[in-house]
């Protein structure tokens, strides 16, 4: 029976509800794994659920709550449970039936305490008694407790990027995006407090209106650096952008008696952007190749910049790599060059293929982001002409011509380089663009001025790619490689390509160094 249970389970992964989820996730061609988790079942007399506060008001009076058998029944609301509380005295009152079990009520008022000292909050737990012994099966915080009105003052934080798991439990739960932010930038942050990079501050706070004093205000200011602000307070208030200066009157606004858990973050856009890699799997061993752009990293990862791209040394020397259509020099000091090798080889070593993105705020240098890779990539540039993704393509030109209402969707859209956007998701101009697709009924290679990231829409149903200019970092870019699309940035290709649109050859020299 134990092995049916298991081959029921693995078989589930394989279901047609499973596989839909696959395909809405991105995740059809990911590797088809289901791990089976086999536990000891308890054979309980008596199971159920224990709180250490009472859930509705409050109060410090633990209550236990159990149904005869496993607790399956209690959990589901299909069984009434009894329940007995545990007096200041130390006595239980409630279901004679459960005052029988002395023993029992010990160690269930034990366990709670264990859990409310472990969770440093007012904990439930479930559990299941055997006759002899105590199960602990689950321990959590009570939730409810966070929405209680409270006359005592709270206004406390850590920081939630670097803090140790301990110093956060006092704030569970924690609200869905602050353990986003903690699970994706924690390594980063890690990354760059050891290697001596600025890469900004996110704070984790728990606090009321009462709480909320000029004094903790100002504290709490001090702990920010940059001149403007992220606020996620809730799930309907994400990703506020606000002055530094203007925070606290927003916190004012915001926060009532309850006890609030929330996330600000420093907003660092900086004055320029750039992006590196390693290319330690080309001839350029131990050397980093940065793109650079005054138009700042957004403009880099949507395919709006102009872009310099350049190959720096472990001795902090730069040299112009191919074509450039920005600065024609690294307006960077040998020391954050040096910097920037030394950190994104240790983002190698430490988080694997990954390419680091840095914003230049009042000249210095800031960590801000970081991105999986699936390959590096690097040619040299032949006259006139970049490789973005090698190969060969051929088919009918398809000629971008809303590049403004493109280039505002890609700033707008989330474009990630770990799936490719819905067609249906981005709006009309892309389902245009998708309809002129559908209608010539032919191979495609798509022609646009700049990389925009929304046009990654159209990797699945086109054959190639020629831009006018393009970065070799952003977005686009990297899922063109990574989607097996050749892509070649020539000026005069694409110009030619405007004039007579027809068929169109993309020949991308296939040569990495």
């Amino acid at each position: 029976a134990l092995f049916d249970a298991i081959e029921g389970v693995w078989r589930s992964g394989f279901s047609r509800r499973a596989i839909v989820e696959r395909l809405r996730c991105g995740l059809l061609d990911a590797p088809a794994v289901m791990t089976v988790i086999v536990q000891h079942m308890v054979a309980a007399r008596w199971a159920g659920v224990a709180f250490s506060h009472d859930p509705l008001d409050g109060s410090a009076v633990p209550l236990i709550e159990a149904v005869a058998g496993v607790g399956d029944t209690l959990v589901s609301g299909a069984s009434q449970a009894l329940s007995v509380r545990l007096l200041g005295n130390g006595d239980f009152t409630g279901a004679p039936q459960l005052l029988a079990e002395p023993m029992m009520l010990s160690s269930i008022a034990e366990l709670l305490s264990l859990a409310r000292q472990h969770l440093h909050s007012p904990a439930d737990i479930e559990w299941a008694w055997d006759g002899q012994q105590v199960w602990l099966l689950q321990a959590r915080v009570i939730a409810s407790l966070r929405n209680l009105e409270s006359s005592a003052p709270v206004c406390h934080w850590v920081d939630l990027y670097t803090a140790a798991d301990p110093d956060l439990e006092p704030f569970r739960p924690w609200p869905d995006f602050a353990q986003y932010f903690r699970s994706k930038r924690r390594p980063l942050a890690l990354l760059a407090r050891h290697h001596g990079v600025e890469a900004g501050n996110a704070l984790l706070i728990a606090a009321n209106a009462v709480g909320m004093t000029q004094a903790r205000s100002d504290a709490l200011l001090a702990r920010l650096h940059s001149d403007l602000v992220v606020l996620d307070f809730s799930a309907g208030i994400r990703q506020q952008i606000l002055p530094r200066a203007q925070l606290s009157a927003r916190l004012r606004e915001l926060l009532s008696a309850q006890t609030q858990v929330f996330v600000v973050r420093d907003f660092i856009s900086g004055d320029a952007g750039l992006i590196t890699q390693s290319l330690d799997n080309t001839s350029y061993v131990g050397q980093v190749l940065c793109e650079y752009s005054s138009d700042g990293l957004l403009a880099i990862n949507r395919g709006s910049a102009s872009t310099s791209t350049w190959r720096i040394d472990a001795d902090g020397l730069a040299s112009g790599h191919g074509l450039s259509t920005g600065t024609r020099d690294l307006p960077l000091t040998p020391p954050q060059r040096r910097q920037l090798v030394i950190a994104t080889e240790a983002a190698i070593a430490e988080l694997g293929e990954v390419q680091l993105e840095w914003v230049v705020d009042r000249g210095q240098l800031s960590l801000v982001d970081f991105s999986p890779l699936k390959s590096q990539f690097l040619v040299n540039d032949r006259a006139g002409e970049r490789t973005i993704s090698p190969g060969f393509a051929r088919g009918l030109s398809l000629v971008i011509d809303e590049c403004a209402q493109i280039e505002e969707i890609s700033i707008a859209a989330t474009v990630s380089i770990n799936n490719l956007p819905s067609p249906e998701t981005l709006g009309p101009s892309i389902m245009r663009l998708m309809q002129r697709i559908e209608q010539m009924q032919a191979p495609i290679v798509v022609v646009s001025p700049r990389p925009y990231a929304a046009l990654a829409a159209l990797i699945p149903y086109v054959s190639g790619f020629i831009f006018e200019s393009s970065s070799l970092l952003c977005h686009l870019a990297i899922l063109l490689r990574e989607s097996g699309i050749p892509a070649l940035a020539s000026p005069a290709l694409y110009r030619s390509a405007l004039s007579t649109p027809s068929d169109i050859v993309v020949q991308a020299n296939q040569r990495p160094l």
